[in-house]
């Protein structure tokens, strides 16, 4: 009787590990403008349930823990991790784009301070990522991504970290290429609007060299530039919501 208690308490606290880590980088929940206690305790909500009414009950109930405890430990906590770094990663595409952005639209001093990460960060980013996790949550894709922890113990039980590391390093790779191409895509107009804009410019100031075009090209990229934020904003990031939620169903279920 006490074995059996011994070997739940145990297998409980390899699932906190895993999902604790994985939280603790969720984007919303996991950011550091969340207080802790807050993601302590969903982080512990969400590892009962998953303990008892999940994937992972039935891989703790079938493992034999004649292996070090701490070597299991340290396994889950790299698991989660990876699990975590996946959407991470993902969700950086919108502050690359959006420096790309201000860069294009003549905005990249305008840096504030970014609460979720606790750093500088350019306001075209900040207000990309703002709306993208305004909509991660009106969507439910937080909801899927506490699902996919849940079935990460088929594809990864408890254990298994050091047979699987060299897909997980190379899961983690590919997420850094996808997240780079999204980020171009998203900034893509913004690159050609402002190569287009440079373009004019330079043939202006051939034809008219007394002109000052740097007085006329700062205000020019400004306005326009604003008014292509207007325009395409939703569609980027609707379209960055897809490709997440894609993304995250392909390496996960």
């Amino acid at each position: 009787m006490i074995n059996i208690a011994t070997n739940q308490v145990i297998s409980f606290i390899l699932v906190f590990c895993r999902i604790g880590l994985a939280i603790s980088l969720m984007p919303g929940i996991g950011d550091k403008i969340t207080p802790a206690i807050v993601r302590l305790v969903f982080a512990l909500v969400v590892s009962y349930y998953t303990f008892f009414t999940g994937d992972a009950f039935e891989a703790n109930t079938q493992f034999n823990f004649d292996s070090s405890i701490y070597i299991l430990i340290f396994e889950e906590i790299a698991i989660g991790i990876c699990i975590g770094l996946t959407v991470k990663i993902l969700m950086h595409a919108l502050h690359i784009a959006g420096m790309i952005i201000a860069n294009q639209i003549s905005l990249s001093a305008a840096v504030m301070f970014d609460p979720t990460h606790g750093e500088q960060s350019s306001i075209i980013g900040n207000m990309l990522s703002i709306i993208a996790l305004v909509l991660i949550f009106n969507y439910g894709f937080h909801i899927f991504f506490i699902e996919s922890i849940n079935f990460s113990y088929k594809s990864l039980p408890i254990g298994s970290f050091f047979q699987n590391k060299d897909d997980m390093m190379e899961m983690i790779i590919k997420i850094f290429i996808h997240s780079w191409n999204i980020a171009m895509r998203i900034a893509s107009p913004f690159i050609v609007s402002g190569i287009s804009i440079y373009i004019g410019i330079g043939v202006l100031a051939r034809l008219m060299p007394q002109l000052q075009v740097f007085f006329l090209a700062l205000p020019l990229q400004l306005l326009f530039g604003i008014f292509l934020i207007s325009v395409v904003t939703t569609d980027l990031i609707t379209s960055f919501i897809e490709e997440h939620w894609k993304i995250i169903s392909d390496i996960f279920n």
